[in-house]
């Protein structure tokens, strides 16, 4: 591909947080659909995979957002406390 567009792919891919093949597949299938008339492809997901995508983009934005005077172990138990929930709830949470 040319450099030009493989940058915007790169920054499609960058804005929607995936992967450049991700992208590629992604804006294909978009191209496809409206070339076509078939309508877009619907993508599956379960809740465990919602449920992990949203943990992991919880976990970067708890990185982004901590304070760095904190020492490292005490990043991650407040980031592990804010990703999991309070204890009294854990159990409750029909995602675990």
């Amino acid at each position: 591909m040319p450099v030009e567009l493989t940058a915007e792919v790169d920054s499609w891919a960058e804005q929607h947080e995936t992967t450049r093949s991700e992208a590629i597949r992604r804006l294909v299938e978009i191209g496809l659909s409206k070339s076509s008339g078939i309508k877009k492809p619907r993508v599956l997901s379960t809740s465990k995979q919602g449920a992990a995508r949203a943990a992991e983009l919880a976990t970067k934005m708890i990185d982004k957002r901590i304070e760095s005077g904190a020492s490292a172990e005490e990043r991650e138990v407040r980031k592990r406390k804010l990703v999991e929930g309070p204890s009294a709830f854990r159990s409750t949470r029909k995602d675990r």
